[in-house]
């Protein structure tokens, strides 16, 4: 039983169905305030009241006034609903309707300002040093878990890259960004739920500072939700209400192995990636932002960031030179992300030819999944299914879920998720599939599942 055992219902602002879905299990009235139309799901298996209006004081408390919920969970979204919250707790509206604020206690966001870079020379840290981030879960008793880490890398030109797991520090260093984390929380005291880090390490004194912290769900949740395969947006909500991290599946679910990865163009087009490997989720975010940073010839790109990409212009070079296609090099080529049209280009064959002449070979290059269920993701034995199997191209949730009350297995195959929704909804379909709606990436699904059984049907568009 949560610790808020008077909470029967909750206002959750701009949460996605993963949220509202696990406080309904809970037995918790939902009601989800959200500004953008095309993101609703007012399907009341997810929300018993949804109302679209903007993130404001005025309108959410248009919304309380109304519907008289026991608690508020802003911390789930943006910084707009964090905003909100405050200034809702701040003009009293919360204490007026006795209202209790989940998630994000308002006097830590005070005291995190507080602790971000006192007293040291932020710009200098960040010069030619590394930059750190920590999503950590904290619950009611003041347990705090570290779920992942990831860094980010300037491009030259404008863009970054950011990436989860974080891949150059060390064991030391990982050891002191974790005591640090874990400090952090206990000093600004924020409540149950998810918080963000971000530090950088100097290059010479090895020492840290904190940059930021973000006592709510920032964008980084979805990276790391595609990292670690956590359902990050209804663990915060457990959190949020009361549940402790052993009730939840933080400590009990194995890690992936994924790699997550987050371009943004200077032009600010962002894609975020998954793959086996890092060079193969790094190719995959430049290609969807149309970056020619794989290319080279630019000055200032971080060293071990220039490896990485040396290392894919390497692989492009040999298939471009090879006198033909052999299993391991399309293999490798495979591995650093280089889909059948780009192999096309580099050896002047069609993008169909490509895809025969891999067949033919034995090479197959099945997307990574998200969630529980990772028997088809290339790297382990299908169980075959016990219901028909429909692959829907694109997430749709009710769609999924629809499905699956129809009794068929339903797997989803289309990009990560964005922010802010943190992540998907893993209880509405039994697979996602993480990768771009390619014709590649949907027959590499479709011949997966084939593995563990007959495909019913492929369903192509809702709505």
């Amino acid at each position: 039983m949560p610790e808020h055992g008077t909470v029967r219902s909750v206002l959750v602002l701009g949460a996605g169905p993963q949220a509202c879905r696990a406080l309904t299990e809970l037995g918790l009235r939902v009601v989800l305030v959200d500004p953008d139309p095309g993101t609703v799901t007012t399907d009341p298996e997810f929300a018993d009241a949804t109302y679209v209006e903007p993130l404001t004081p005025e309108s959410v408390e248009n919304v309380i006034a109304r519907e008289r919920p026991d608690a508020l969970l802003p911390a789930l979204h943006g910084r707009a609903a964090l905003d909100t919250a405050v200034a809702l707790h701040e003009a009293g509206t919360l204490d007026r309707y006795g209202v209790r604020l989940l998630g994000a206690d308002a006097g830590a966001l005070h005291r995190a300002a507080e602790a971000v870079g006192a007293g040291v020379d932020r710009a200098g840290a960040v010069h030619g040093g590394r930059r750190y981030g920590l999503q950590l879960l904290s619950d009611r008793n003041g347990a705090t878990e570290v779920v992942c880490s990831f860094e980010t890398f300037d491009l030259p030109g404008g863009g970054t890259i950011t990436v989860a797991p974080a891949r150059t520090p060390t064991t030391r260093v990982y050891e002191m960004l974790r005591d640090v984390g874990r400090s952090v929380v206990r000093e600004i005291g924020a409540g149950a739920g998810g918080r963000t880090l971000w530090c950088a390490v100097h290059p010479e004194s090895g020492g840290v500072t904190v940059l930021d912290v973000d006592p709510r769900g920032a964008r980084e949740a979805a990276l790391v939700a595609c990292a670690t395969g956590l359902p990050m947006a209804g663990i915060c909500a457990e959190l949020a209400v009361g549940r402790t991290l052993d009730e939840t599946s933080v400590r009990s679910r194995p890690a992936p192995g994924h790699v997550a990865v987050r371009a943004v163009a200077p032009s600010g087009a962002e894609a975020l990636a998954v793959g086996h490997t890092f060079t193969g989720a790094l190719h995959e975010a430049l290609t969807c932002v149309a970056s020619d940073v794989i290319d080279g010839g630019r000055t200032g790109t971080d060293p071990w960031l220039a490896e990485q990409l040396a290392v894919i212009r390497k692989v492009a070079d040999e298939v471009a030179a090879a006198p033909e296609l052999t299993g391991e090099l399309m293999d490798e080529a495979k591995r650093h992300g280089f889909r059948d049209r780009r192999i096309g280009e580099l050896r002047g064959l069609r993008e169909d030819v490509v895809r025969e002449i891999r067949y033919a070979l034995g090479v197959r290059s099945v997307p990574p999944v998200l969630g529980p269920d990772r028997c088809r993701d290339g790297r382990g034995p299908a169980a075959g299914p016990t219901k028909p199997v429909v692959i829907v191209l694109g997430r749709n949730d009710g769609a999924s879920a629809a499905l699956r009350a129809a009794r068929h297995e339903t797997v989803v195959v289309g990009r990560a998720p964005m922010p802010p929704s943190p992540d998907w909804d893993e209880r509405a379909a039994d697979r996602f599939y993480c990768a771009p709606l390619t014709t590649e990436a949907v027959l590499e699904v479709v011949h997966a599942e084939r593995r563990g059984g007959p495909v019913a049907g492929v369903c192509v568009q809702f709505g």
